[in-house]
């Protein structure tokens, strides 16, 4: 049964934060299916590289980020070259229940529920952060990443209470972000509109109209239907 909260009661824990290089030189960490206990974010800040999150493809270049729940399979891809990213294993609130070492990921034959931190929690509102997020290009987030990481790593008296502060910022920045897209968005789809209404009797699909937008075709689905009902 999942386990129903207002994302305004979040108190983020940080287990771990890292500048990881993954690709071909660091085969450990690439090519094999794995899922993580906690939530995990990925901010690119050199190279590019895939992360497939179940099945799905993410493209990390420089001030691309993604973020993504607890229990999923993922797989870093190796590229033609390394990509660099700052890594974070973190938590939405902190309990006594939560571990503090960092937790590695584990083979998915490995995968039991009850190794999932918060598997059943779904956030009333801002409904973003219940699902993978992605953000092609975001650079504001940067500065903020770097400041996680060299905080974490530092591990002075108050270092846990300063990561919470930079992980509000850090979701602050992402539901802006969301906001000026959810704005874009509903122009665009007006305009997608417009476009069909225009050659509604050419032979067009929707991979057609994805392209014209510079869309891929998945995502103008999901969008057309949230902003349309259709």
């Amino acid at each position: 049964m999942a386990n129903k909260i207002s994302f305004k009661k979040i108190n983020p824990f940080v287990r771990f934060s890292a500048t990881q290089t993954i690709g071909v030189t660091a085969p450990s960490l690439c090519d094999a299916e794995v899922f993580a206990s906690d939530h995990r974010i990925y901010f690119c800040i050199e190279g590019e590289g895939v992360i497939y999150i179940n099945d799905t493809k993410y493209i990390l270049k420089p001030g691309s980020i993604l973020i993504w729940r607890s229990g999923l399979v993922y797989k870093p891809c190796p590229t033609t070259s390394n990509f660099t990213c700052i890594t974070v294993n973190f938590d939405f609130f902190e309990t006594e229940k939560t571990q503090i070492e960092p937790i590695p990921p584990l083979g998915t034959r490995l995968f039991i529920k009850e190794k999932i931190i918060e598997y059943d929690l779904v956030f009333e509102d801002n409904e973003i952060f219940n699902d993978t997020i992605y953000f092609e290009n975001i650079p504001e987030c940067e500065e903020i990443m770097k400041e996680i990481v060299k905080t974490y790593r530092q591990g002075f008296n108050y270092s846990i209470l300063f990561l919470k502060g930079l992980m509000i910022q850090l979701f602050k920045k992402i539901v802006e972000k969301n906001q000026i897209n959810i704005m874009s968005n509903k122009k665009n789809i007006y305009d997608v509109v417009e476009y069909i209404h225009a050659h509604y009797d050419q032979d067009i699909n929707n991979e057609i109209v994805a392209n014209v937008f510079n869309y891929h075709p998945n995502y103008l689905s999901k969008i057309f239907l949230e902003h349309t009902g259709y």
